[in-house]
């Protein structure tokens, strides 16, 4: 049952330029609640693009769930997402990770390149607390499933212009110069 609920929800995704990541039906006594985690397969995923998917799939979930007691909630896969199963690879193909390597018993980062039924391909990759036998990073690094403990999305905010100009006037040992000029208001 659970298989079918996320296939129809995904049909219903895929038709909105959404994908379905991850879905969870749970029954109590005259209660049905359904959680849908959804991301945008081009861009940023919205509070307006769950909205949009919540209107369209609550009639299909009051049809095969009856309207009595129904509850549905739809979010995003947030900004560090736990990875609950192999599949989600695909989904966050392009995106930035986060895996624990019990080959090599350490955290692996890098962007997603490529997704194989056994294993993943990670490019631009930093080995967090690697020893001195292994390098600090590497253009890419495979991991089978099989090697993998935990994954999870991992965010990295970008620096602005002004955050990177003034780290490398730091660097250079130049002082940041300061506005003393004052505005009058006419």
């Amino acid at each position: 049952e659970q298989k079918e609920l996320f296939t129809v929800l995904q049909s219903l995704a895929a038709n909105m330029g959404l994908c379905v990541v991850d879905v969870v039906k749970s029954v109590r006594p005259n209660n049905t609640d359904i959680a849908a985690v959804v991301c945008s397969e081009n861009g940023e995923t919205t509070i307006d693009t769950c909205e949009a998917f919540h209107r369209a799939a609550l009639p299909l979930m009051e049809v095969m769930f009856g309207k009595d007691e129904l509850s549905m909630s739809v979010s995003t896969p947030g900004l560090q997402r736990q990875f609950k199963d192999f599949y989600e690879f695909r989904v966050f193909k392009g995106r930035n990770v986060r895996l624990y390597s019990l080959r090599d018993n350490l955290w692996v980062s890098g962007t997603i390149a490529d997704v194989s039924d056994d294993s993943v391909r990670l490019e631009n990759v930093v080995f967090e607390d690697a020893g001195d036998e292994m390098p600090k990073s590497a253009s890419e690094y495979i991991a089978g499933y099989r090697e993998i403990q935990k994954a999870k999305l991992e965010f990295v905010f970008e620096k602005t212009e002004k955050e990177k100009a003034e780290k490398k006037e730091k660097k250079n040992g130049k002082p940041k110069k300061k506005d003393n000029s004052k505005t009058k208001n006419v």
